[in-house]
């Protein structure tokens, strides 16, 4: 924004809306675009149906052989609380003003969170060497069997023979919580072609969202757009995920939850009252 030639229209995480306005570089008009979620990739050589919960994947572990080279039941990037959050997220109750959690010591609470410490015990995940594209490697390469990633990473898939399906349950009766975010475009205040930019907005979020999957691989949020069966999943996990909610202090609470779920994952106590 320094000088002239800034752009009149750009793209966001819906969570970056409220500090778009309050930095006045966004209209009121915003255009969703595409999503990004969570979703489960599993090795279908070992799971003939979609796994319905995290403890179905971990009895398999105890009574079946796993194959040569294989290193983990299941994998997910531990060291971002993005994809943490689904173990926890019932229970999280979000604030438009400052995202606190309201029921952090709640028994149901320490439940999921006791569930998510005892995985370290059983899953061996290095939060120090992990990452997205970690967890997606190893999954192609068979190095493990189950595996939770995101949205946009199907396109890396090249496993030969895995099915993909929504979040499962943690156990019988408690469910994971998906998140997601939303990308949308939004007409930057300072444009001196607001209308025309709103034009364009709007034609590519309702004419050319098969043309923007074809040249980004993000999927797309209108309901009529083109879909494979994979892809179908994920947008069926957007559906029924939380989606993010704008505030100023978004970067803050993510920093802080991954902090304390990283520390949880290493060998630290359940929070006290």
């Amino acid at each position: 924004m320094t000088e002239e030639d800034y752009p009149d229209l750009y793209l966001a995480w819906n969570d970056a809306k409220d500090k778009a306005y309050l930095y006045g570089v966004a209209t009121e008009e915003e255009y969703p675009l595409f999503f990004d979620t969570l979703v489960m990739v599993y090795q279908k050589e070992n799971f003939l149906e979609a796994p319905e919960s995290i403890s179905e994947i971990l009895d398999y572990g105890q009574n079946n052989l796993l194959g040569e080279g294989v290193g983990n039941l299941l994998e997910w990037n531990v060291a971002d609380g993005f994809y943490d959050y689904p173990f926890v997220g019932t229970e999280v109750e979000w604030n438009e003003t400052d995202y606190t959690l309201l029921t952090t010591y709640g028994e149901k609470y320490n439940d999921e969170l006791t569930f998510f410490k005892n995985l370290s015990e059983t899953v061996g995940i290095d939060t120090d060497e992990i990452d997205r594209n970690q967890v997606v490697e190893n999954f192609n390469q068979g190095a493990s069997l189950c595996a939770i990633i995101d949205s946009d990473d199907l396109n890396k898939m090249t496993a030969e023979n895995y099915g993909v399906c929504g979040l499962p349950m943690l156990d019988d009766t408690t469910p994971m919580q998906g998140v997601a975010r939303t990308g949308i475009l939004l007409v930057n205040e300072f444009s001196g072609e607001k209308d025309m930019a709103s034009d364009f907005a709007a034609f590519i979020e309702k004419e050319e969202v098969d043309t923007l999957h074809a040249m980004t691989g993000h999927i797309s949020t209108d309901e009529g757009a083109s879909r494979d069966e994979a892809e179908q999943a994920a947008f069926m996990q957007y559906q029924n995920s939380q989606l993010v909610p704008d505030a100023a202090n978004a970067g803050e609470f993510w920093s802080e939850f991954t902090r304390q779920m990283k520390a949880l994952w290493n060998g630290g106590s359940l929070p006290q009252e």
